[in-house]
């Protein structure tokens, strides 16, 4: 890739990138907020509550979002999908969810920092509400309007959350109760809902003319959508049965400051994915290579920088939350150390489902599914949480670096078929 085209592709990526980065600093925001003046408690039921949220609404969204973006990446210009039964496939799984849940309430409420029936009924409501809000972004993103569904879909539900965080804390009150933890997770679907109503508003806007979308259940994509944002939350749902409240509250600000810069991938994705999608459906494995090296670089170039500054200032960012021990600055150094498979790897899943190669990326993400229970529980379990955040590191390591090699595989396979020359890509 030579330096021209990258340049070139920066420029072009620039606005989701700057949008999904401005969603990460307004998560990182809402814990600042939290921290100082409700208290690390907070952060930990936030932490705790979004991690529930995003893995059960993964589940209910039965992986539609990657199908709609793939489908919609290769409509014709003006043209959208009609997600009318799709959305009732959501809304019935979101029922379905909610009687399950109620009825492991007991379970549920136990892994998390604060013990409420009322907070496991609010994370039912926000599955539904994300999944949601998960469809009508994709289908955005596929027509070329990744900027405005990044800023409603990252920007706008933390905006809620920061704003009913500060009417709390201006009323003197905490959320060091059911009632008040409550109030807060409540406020995780009402951003969801207000970002999906926006959406709504501008694909009637955006698009001249609907078609019927209804695809079969596809159950490796419905995995891989429930799979991929798992592994990600797995360390905050197993934490809390091995450490404190306080060390809980470190490794969510810890997470959280390590995604600014890898959430940004998200604005990269937003850009690269309908594009590999049109470039896999027309057989142009050469724009394919160019296209997922751009990424490669372009993530790397994101991460790299962010993760040299935490590495050699933990402290600095640490003290925005009010969090001045020595043991939140070595458990901040592991998680950067953790991402950085992830970054050099680059845009690996997104490659791969847009492609049509589901079934290389469902292996990838089931092993690493697997390894990342594993390591995350038993290091947990027996070095507390510097154990589960080097068991989250490994599992990344697993699942990209094995995502990476079903890449490139794809590319030769694609540069076989369509030329025969192999050696292109070796």
């Amino acid at each position: 890739m030579n330096a021209p085209k990258l340049g070139r592709s920066a420029l072009r990526v620039g606005p989701p990138v700057v949008t999904r980065l401005a969603g990460a600093v307004a998560q990182v925001a809402v814990q600042v907020l939290a921290a100082n003046m409700v208290g690390l408690w907070a952060v930990a039921v936030y932490g705790s509550a979004l991690a529930w949220t995003r893995v059960a609404g993964n589940v209910v969204a039965q992986g539609y979002p990657t199908q709609i973006l793939r489908d919609a990446a290769r409509l014709d210009a003006g043209t959208g999908l009609a997600l009318g039964t799709i959305m009732r496939k959501v809304a019935v799984a979101t029922i379905a969810l909610s009687v399950l849940a109620l009825a492991v309430s007991p379970l549920l409420v136990r892994s998390l920092p604060v013990g409420s029936a009322y907070v496991v009924a609010g994370l039912v409501a926000s599955a539904g509400a994300y999944a949601i809000l998960r469809c009508l972004s994709e289908r955005a993103k596929a027509a070329g309007g990744a900027a405005k569904s990044l800023y409603l879909e990252f920007v706008v539900p933390p905006a809620v959350v920061l704003m009913v965080l500060i009417v709390l804390a201006s009323s003197g009150r905490t959320v060091q109760s059911a009632s008040h933890a409550a109030i807060v997770v409540a406020a995780i679907p009402l951003g969801y809902l207000v970002a999906a109503l926006g959406l709504a508003v501008d694909g009637r806007r955006r698009f001249v003319r609907l078609t019927s979308a209804d695809p079969d259940f596809n159950v490796r994509l419905a995995i891989i959508g429930t799979t991929n944002p798992s592994i990600g939350a797995i360390p905050l749902l197993v934490a809390p049965a091995f450490v404190t409240v306080e060390q809980v509250a470190w490794l969510t600000v810890g997470l959280r400051l390590v995604a600014v810069p890898t959430l940004v991938f998200a604005g990269l994705a937003a850009f690269f994915a309908p594009r590999f999608s049109a470039a896999a459906a027309a057989d142009q494995f050469d724009r394919l290579k160019v296209l997922f090296t751009s990424s490669q670089a372009l993530a790397a170039t994101v991460y790299l920088p962010a993760a040299i500054v935490l590495l050699l200032f933990p402290e600095v960012a640490l003290s925005v939350f009010d969090i001045n021990a020595p043991a939140a600055s070595t458990l901040l150094r592991i998680l950067v150390a953790a991402q950085a498979t992830n970054a050099i790897t680059g845009l690996t899943s997104e490659f791969l489902t847009m492609a049509d190669e589901e079934a290389r990326e469902f292996s990838a993400t089931s092993v690493g599914a697997a390894v990342a229970i594993v390591a995350i529980t038993s290091g947990g379990f027996v070095f507390g949480v510097n154990g589960v955040a080097v068991g989250f590191g490994l599992a990344l390591a697993v699942r990209f670096s094995m995502s990476w090699f079903a890449v490139r595989r794809t590319l030769r396979a694609g540069a076989a078929r369509t030329t025969g020359l192999t050696e292109v890509f070796a």
